[in-house]
């Protein structure tokens, strides 16, 4: 079909909620609570591909969870179509980020460093101090 025919929004609505299972120190409700919560939204509303994604986020299971968590993302990503509209909701996962950032910097991960914004970035690469 020609892509340019198809409205946005006129498919499926397909949903990804990933979050940390664990209840944070705040002492906010648990991704099993939210969870639950946003599915039955997402129902209510007539979404039927909505999948949850608990992540233990532990720092026994990082990679595990990242490992997950793009296995995932590349799912949601095969099921969609020109037409849909997908949403992805992450909560809670600020240690499995963080953990990605400093073990790609401890891991000779310059590469990694070299595509981040030199504004934002504690280590702008070469070619940005030279242009100072």
């Amino acid at each position: 079909g020609d892509v340019a025919a198809v409205a946005w929004g006129a498919g499926a609505r397909r949903v990804l909620v990933a979050g940390a299972s664990a209840e944070g120190a705040s002492g906010k409700h648990s991704f099993a609570e939210n969870g639950s919560r946003l599915e039955q939204w997402c129902r209510l509303c007539g979404i039927e591909d909505v999948t949850l994604l608990p992540l233990a986020c532990s720092a026994s299971s990082l990679q595990e969870d990242r490992e997950e968590l793009r296995r995932q993302l590349l799912e949601l990503s095969d099921r969609c179509r020109t037409g849909d509209t997908c949403i992805l909701h992450l909560a809670g996962l600020g240690a499995l980020l963080a953990s990605q950032v400093s073990s790609t910097a401890g891991e000779g991960g310059k590469e990694q460093q070299d595509h981040t914004d030199p504004e934002v970035s504690p280590d702008p690469p070469a070619a940005t101090k030279e242009q100072a």
